[in-house]
């Protein structure tokens, strides 16, 4: 799988040299390096198409590294960013990692450097990648078909099941009607020790108070 990787920096000898150089130490089999000219610009390209590895500079004009960092995140969670940073913005470059990005390298860029850090980045994002995909695979063998999603709301509610299944406690599943509580309801029993006993189903809404009463506790006659 190509990994794409957009390099972003106002000045256009930095940023067309680093592309190069990837291209050089990855080749155009293993990467797809695109650039932009400021941030401004990343976010038309972030808005086009999904990259997995950003490489962007701290300062630069209309939107800078900092913003850029925010808000890309917004748009593609799963994108990885590498901020590059001046000898003077070094605090900077540790408030980014703190909000969020993986790694940070001062200017001028050391390109043996460059190349280290960027292929760590990229094996653990496909380490990353087959673990979900295996995790995905584990979950429609034990009965997630119907629930779709890999967003990090769907991953903590996948995550939910499977700590509750697991127990013997009661579970109260709430939503709004359409969210899929049935889903999870089934999907937490096929996960239970009890996944060989039937799954019994009663529509509450469709019963008056002393059915639902007798169809839950039973009743006796007289």
């Amino acid at each position: 799988m190509v990994a794409s990787i957009l390099v972003v920096d106002d000045e256009k000898n930095a940023r067309e040299g680093l592309a190069q150089a990837l291209d050089g130490s990855f080749g155009k089999d293993a990467i797809n390096v695109e650039t932009a000219e400021d941030g401004m610009a990343a976010m038309r390209r972030l808005s086009e198409k999904a990259f997995d590895l950003m490489i962007a500079d701290i300062k630069m004009p209309n939107l800078d590294g900092m913003e850029l960092l925010k808000r890309s995140r917004e748009k593609q969670p799963t994108l990885e960013v590498l901020m590059l940073t001046g000898h003077g913005t070094i605090e900077m470059a540790v408030e980014a990692m703190r909000l969020g990005a993986k790694d940070y390298l001062q200017k001028p860029v050391n390109l043996d450097e460059l190349e280290l850090v960027v292929r760590r980045i990229l094996d653990q994002q496909k380490l990353l990648s087959e673990n979900e995909y295996l995790r995905t695979k584990l979950r429609e063998k034990n009965g997630y078909q119907e629930l779709i999603g890999s967003s990090p709301a769907m991953k903590k509610l996948f995550e939910k099941i499977e700590q509750v299944a697991v127990t013997k406690a009661t579970v109260l599943i709430t939503g709004e009607s359409g969210t899929g509580k049935e889903l999870v309801a089934e999907a937490i029993h096929h996960l239970s020790p009890r996944k060989d006993q039937p799954l019994v189903k009663v529509n509450c809404s469709a019963l008056n108070e002393n059915l639902l009463e007798s169809e839950l506790f039973g009743h006796e006659r007289g």
